[in-house]
This record gives C-alpha cells, structure tokens and sequence, in this order.
C-alpha cells in the first residue's frame, strides 16, 4: 500500500497483492488489514495496565469476564493462562491441522465483538489450562475479554452502554 500526499491532497494511492488469497480479491487503498498477532503485545500491555490499577488480576478467571460466551472454554482458564499462551483453548486458526488455514469468515468483515465471538464459538479445549504452551489467535482476541472487561477498565467501545463498574 502506498499513498502519496501534498498536504491534503491525496496525489495517488496503489496497492498490490491479494487483500483474500481464497477469493481472489486484490488489495486496494480502501483495504482494512487484520493485524492478528502484531497486536499481541499491544494486547498484553493493556491487560497488565489493568492489573496495574487493580481493573483485574491475572489470577482471574477468564469464566468472570466472558460470562456466556465462548461456553467450551473451559472454567479454570486465568488471565495468566491467556498472556502466557497456557490456557488450551481451541483455535479458529488451527495452525496444527493446517498452517494455512483460510477464514471462515473475511477478516475484513470482522467489525465488532458479536461478529468475533461468532468466529471463535464452539471449538474445544485442545489441552488442560497450564499444561503446555501453545500460541491461539483466539487467545489473543480473549485477552481483550468481553464487553465487561471494557467496562471494568472505563474504556469507551462500540459494543457497552451504561454506567461501568470497578473491580473492588
């Protein structure tokens, strides 16, 4: 992707490759990219901050946070286990039955958290929480929790409405 610009004006934008290999569709200056594990660390500092000021514990079941959702994740899966690729949840990006494995839905279409949480659903625990170390992408998008971590940490998102509520 580049764009060249004077001021405001926009004097031309290109892109190449493939925006979905699967599909066909090429990549244009309109084209949203998923950033998938560049955000991990951008995800871990912010649960840490959290931790930091006391919005959660790692020691906190993950269970609290999602309430309903995401029910095969399994009750004794922490904030630890998230951060530290340990927790065992089942992944939409199975990299161990294929290592190219193609969405199921275009991440561009994955906007908001009801349509994340439709992709990550109903895939089982591949191990016990602690047991070994495995990277999930799902695991990083669980670091991020549910609409009830965002409102524990104050932060405004498109998916909460009301007052929010501080760990105590």
């Amino acid at each position: 992707m580049f764009s060249v610009r004077q001021g405001d004006a926009v004097l031309g934008e290109w892109a190449v490759g493939l925006a979905d290999r699967v599909a066909g569709a090429p990549n244009t200056p309109r084209t949203r990219f998923g950033l998938a594990s560049g955000t991990k660390t951008f995800t871990a500092v912010t649960v840490l901050s959290l931790v930091g000021d006391g919005s959660l514990s790692l020691d906190d079941r993950v269970r609290h946070w999602l309430r309903d959702d995401l029910s095969l994740i399994a009750d004794d899966v922490t904030v630890d286990h998230l951060l530290t690729h340990t927790s065992g949840i089942g992944d939409y990006l199975d990299e161990e039955v294929d290592a190219l494995a193609p969405m199921t839905v275009p991440v561009q279409e994955l906007e908001s958290t009801p349509a994340y949480l439709a992709v990550l659903d109903g895939f089982p625990t591949k191990f016990a929480a602690g047991e070994r170390s495995r990277t999930a992408t799902a695991g990083t998008w669980c670091s991020r929790f549910s609409p009830s971590v965002h409102q524990a940490s104050r932060s405004p998102s498109s998916w909460t409405s009301g007052s929010s509520s501080r760990r105590g």
